[in-house]
């Protein structure tokens, strides 16, 4: 608020960095310091963080990470509530833009979830606005951990409504390879991994917004695979999962590019723009209704252990902060009685809600809903306890 401390006349939270940031062009990006080591917020929440930088680049609680001292990169167990944040280029809630140079041992980000609304021009993200991954030193290899391949984003959870002009995604609006020109050591290669993402936020872009990833550029034969996710995007003109993939290789010699998608759940008209590179294993349409059915989501690793599922709701990470989760798809006709409270668990009467399309239905002040005519709305109920 205007008194508060980090009002910044209007400006917000000012994003943590350590030095300048150049922005050369849409890959090119040069911090000669930033964030490295370790923040674990112990699912403590963030609430309410306000950032209005609508002429800045690189936008977040961070500004960007930078390694080069062969430590760690990571950010777990955070829980950003009821975010405002605007920025320019590469936006979103916990960084703007995560860097993993050569020499790191793991770029991770894991246990976050968001919520709010994030506004940018291009690559906006709900959690992360440009992820380049940096290639890995043998010697300097991850042990016991899950995360082998150093670069891991795990249990990623966003509800906000992310807006664009090009390129927004509900994770991450821009996700890269390093470029390496070395790979005969599979080793080296730059591998990114995504294990449990899920997207409930609305995704508007006037071009190239996705449920998921924004854009994803895999650079010499590099690898990205992203393994269970669910997205309910209710924007039917983006792709579920990935608007634009690009394979960039060097050397006819190289091996493919491959982006590998295993156990993806998504409600939009499309999951993807078809792609040579795009190894799809259970990518699968489904409506609202036929989330909430427990039996799918039998292909889903570790998933009792990793999602909450209750009965009638669709399955979410756990430790997520849960506002906007959508419940099911709901038909009605003028003579039914149908009111928004019936589908608030524990008859729960501190909520707010609003209609999408006041064209097609309305709903009065006891919570009734009213169909006006023929057509599709959508409605957003939010509890005011977690």
């Amino acid at each position: 608020n205007e008194n508060g401390l980090f009002y910044n006349n209007g400006q917000g939270w000012d994003p943590i960095d350590y030095s300048d940031c150049s922005v050369y062009s849409t890959y090119s990006i040069n911090c000669s310091d930033g964030f490295s080591g370790m923040l674990d917020g112990n699912n403590h929440k963030i609430i309410g963080l306000y950032i209005n930088r609508p002429n800045e680049d690189i936008v977040g609680l961070f500004r960007n990470t930078y390694n080069n001292n062969f430590s760690g990169l990571n950010f777990k167990n955070l829980i950003f509530k009821d975010v405002d944040i605007t920025g320019r280029n590469y936006v979103g809630a916990v960084i703007g833009y995560a860097f993993g140079t050569t020499y790191e041992r793991t770029l991770m980000f894991e246990n976050i979830s968001v919520t709010g609304n994030i506004k940018g021009n291009n690559y906006v993200g709900g959690l992360i606005g440009y992820y380049k991954a940096g290639t890995g030193l043998p010697n300097y290899l991850v042990e016991n951990t899950e995360c082998v391949s150093r670069h891991c984003l795990d249990n990623l959870y966003n509800s906000a409504s992310i807006k664009a002009n090009n390129y927004a995604g509900g994770i991450i609006g821009l996700v890269e390879t390093q470029t390496y020109y070395n790979i005969t050591n599979e080793k080296w290669r730059s591998t990114i991994k995504g294990n449990n993402w899920q997207n409930n936020g609305t995704i508007t872009s006037t071009n190239n917004g996705a449920g998921l990833i924004g854009h994803l550029v895999i650079h010499n034969g590099n690898m990205v695979t992203i393994t269970n996710a669910i997205n309910t995007d209710k924007n039917s003109k983006n792709p579920s999962i990935i608007n634009n993939v690009e394979c960039k290789n060097t050397n006819d010699t190289y091996p493919t590019c491959s982006f590998n998608l295993n156990n993806i759940f998504y409600t939009n008209d499309i999951a993807y723009q078809n792609n040579d590179i795009i190894n799809a294993n259970n990518v699968t349409k489904y409506t609202i209704s036929e989330l909430t059915n427990a039996v799918i989501y039998n292909s889903f690793t570790n998933f009792n252990t990793l999602y909450k599922k209750e009965e009638n709701k669709i399955a979410f990470i756990k430790n997520a902060y849960t506002e906007n989760i959508t419940t099911q798809d709901i038909s009605i006709n003028s003579n039914q009685n149908v009111n928004v409270y019936d589908y608030i668990n524990g008859g729960n009467k501190n909520i707010v809600y609003s209609i999408e399309n006041n064209t097609i239905a309305s709903i009065d002040n006891s919570g009734n809903i009213i169909p006006l005519e023929n057509g599709t709305t959508k409605i957003n109920i939010i509890s005011y306890y977690d």
